[in-house]
């Protein structure tokens, strides 16, 4: 489960990292896919709902799809 959520949370680190140097996080997010930013979506309503096995296989995904 820890890790689960330091994935998370290092992606969520990466992506403010990625705003600083826009003008805003909207601006950054219109640089995702939207199948990037539909998984970021799915994986935090997963970890919300403590499905902790989908939010597993759902940061697999993102992560495959980030490369």
């Amino acid at each position: 489960m820890d890790n689960i959520d330091e994935e998370y949370d290092r992606f969520m680190h990466d992506l403010r990292d990625s705003a600083k140097g826009a003008k805003s996080l909207t601006i950054t997010t219109r640089g995702l896919s939207p199948e990037t930013f539909e998984l970021v979506r799915q994986s935090g309503a997963a970890r919300a709902s403590g499905n902790h096995q989908l939010t597993s296989e759902l940061a697999k995904v993102n992560y495959e799809e980030r490369r």
